[in-house]
């Protein structure tokens, strides 16, 4: 087939193709949450803060937490806790509940139950090397890890007691606050856990995937787009490369046929990650459902191209020789 016949063709093809990869994608939106009305630029000093250094977080905020549970366990590996300094051993601690929930929400219990056993052989030697002010929030965070073992063996209302016996400094700590965020939701009550996952964000400002957290149960659950399209703002304000909320926020907007808004998100995006495959993708399903299709061509040859150029392709952008099928054969 001629070059000059194979794009109008190729055209109508990918029109077709991605009107209904878009529709699916469509079918898949709808909810929302509510704004901090403090705003998401200001950063707050939390005690917790100088717990989590700033790499870490910003894997927590990338939801990759198959990630997360490698990169602490690296941060833990190696150092006998008895020869750590008061604070060093706070903030094992704390690492440790961290890590019990990566391994909750993976899906790894026996590794969630392996910590458990470990935590408790070292409890009574790590009550008597922290500072008698802290030793609260260290038994915070055992009781974390305990929850998070009671989570992963799906005894849910057994991890809500534990976490109800918290110390006062709990109610202001961002981990603690997620845990019992994280009970709510497995148990349905997803006001009470979007409740919960504000105050883990207010805790630590940095901790954008709270606000991700309360995204998703506005969309997906209590169905408010309105609240769920405000909170991804926020989210993306706090950290603009979490492309999960990016590409909730694109599907809300669309969900209104709010399409200018969707195209500026989506184009955000590229700007962030301009060699992101499932970026350009995107972009494309957005053009196709406006009849821009001379764009969604060019925005889908680039993904295409990028796709066959990298290994870490986003795992909800079709592989590229799928894609390639939209065409015809010469």
């Amino acid at each position: 087939m001629q070059n000059h016949l194979r794009k109008p063709i190729s055209i109508i093809c990918l029109a077709l193709t991605l009107s209904l990869n878009l529709a699916y994608s469509a079918g898949a939106v709808g909810k929302n949450v509510k704004t901090s009305p403090s705003g998401a630029a200001r950063v707050r000093t939390a005690s917790s803060q100088s717990r989590i250094d700033a790499g870490t977080m910003t894997l927590m905020n990338s939801g990759d937490w198959a990630a997360v549970a490698a990169h602490i366990e690296k941060l833990l590996a190696g150092k006998l806790p008895e020869k750590l300094s008061p604070s060093a051993r706070l903030k094992r601690s704390y690492l440790q509940a961290w890590l019990s929930f990566a391994y909750m929400y993976v899906g790894k219990p026996a590794k969630t139950k392996e910590l458990l056993t470990q935590i408790e052989a070292e409890k009574a030697k790590a009550e008597t090397q922290v500072l008698k002010s802290d030793v609260a929030r260290q038994s915070d965070c055992f009781t974390v890890v305990k929850a998070m073992d009671e989570v992963a063996q799906g005894h849910f209302d057994e991890a809500g007691k534990l976490l109800q016996a918290g110390s006062a400094d709990a109610a202001s700590d961002c981990l603690y606050n997620f845990a019992l965020a994280c009970v709510a939701g497995k148990k349905g009550q997803a006001q009470v856990a979007c409740d919960y996952s504000r105050k883990a964000f207010e805790a630590d400002r940095r901790f954008a995937w709270g606000l991700r957290t309360i995204a998703f149960l506005e969309q997906k659950w209590l169905k408010d787009n309105r609240a769920a399209e405000a909170v991804l703002i926020e989210t993306l304000a706090v950290e603009p490369r979490i492309s999960e909320a990016r590409d909730m926020l694109v599907d809300v907007k669309l969900s209104r046929n709010d399409f200018d808004g969707a195209v500026a998100a989506a184009q955000t995006g590229i700007k962030l990650s301009p060699r992101s495959a499932a970026a350009h993708f995107r972009l494309s399903q957005i053009y196709t459902q406006q009849w821009r299709l001379k764009e969604a061509l060019k925005e889908l040859d680039r993904a295409i191209t990028l796709d066959g150029s990298s290994a870490n392709t986003s795992a909800t952008v079709p592989p590229s020789k799928s894609w390639l099928k939209i065409f015809p054969a010469p």
